[in-house]
């Protein structure tokens, strides 16, 4: 567990046991809204895959590395490693949604 998270969840939760029960209720059971989507982003994309990859990422100073840094190195690796299929890329996205070429 996080270690940064450890002395909230303990003050939460006293019994290891709780953390888990209420995790499992309350976020996995199938009314939950967040639990739907989760399962049809999964049906959508996942279900019929012959092949499926986890990719660990670790940030060592979340404060002064920003998110668009961190998923540029986990493109680039995926795509260095060929753990993703080659694919046009699209261009960068301006803010205004319309492509920049």
């Amino acid at each position: 567990m996080n270690p940064f998270f450890n002395v909230e969840i303990t003050k939460m939760f006293p019994e290891k046991d709780t953390v888990f029960h209420h995790l499992g209720r309350y976020l996995f059971h199938p009314s939950n809204e967040a639990w739907e989507l989760v399962s049809w982003y999964y049906q959508a994309h996942l279900a019929n895959v012959s092949e499926r990859i986890g990719i660990q990422i670790r940030v060592f100073d979340p404060a002064s590395t920003p998110q668009k840094t961190v998923m540029d190195l986990v493109l680039s690796c995926t795509l260095k490693h060929k753990l993703l299929p080659e694919i046009g890329l699209p261009n960068t996205m301006s803010s205004t949604g319309k492509t920049r070429g």
